[in-house]
């Protein structure tokens, strides 16, 4: 994640302070407050995981992408000819 989502995050938690004491709680019993987070202790860490997932899910920081169509397409009755730029409201699909 980069600062902005972490930033996010953490916002989000400070909302919800039950969410962050039961990812402190895992934090505390998985690898202890006193150390750093290792990319391997990942696979072990689930609620965090979770926690992250839903944080970026909540606060999507590129709500559109833009793709371009390759050959000529029907999607629901709309003709998209080649080439044509398409964009997807990726907010709207996690929401």
């Amino acid at each position: 994640m980069v600062a902005s989502a972490i930033e996010w995050a953490l916002a989000e938690l400070m909302k919800n302070p039950d969410e962050m004491r039961h990812i402190l709680e895992e934090l505390a019993a998985v690898i202890g407050l006193d150390r750093l987070i290792q990319k391997s202790n990942l696979e072990k860490l689930p609620y965090l995981k979770c926690s992250e997932k839903e944080a970026l899910r909540l606060d999507l920081h590129i709500p559109l992408l833009l793709h371009e169509t390759t050959e000529e397409s029907q999607v629901i009755g709309n003709l998209f000819l080649a080439r044509s730029r398409v964009m997807t409201n990726v907010k709207a699909i996690g929401r």
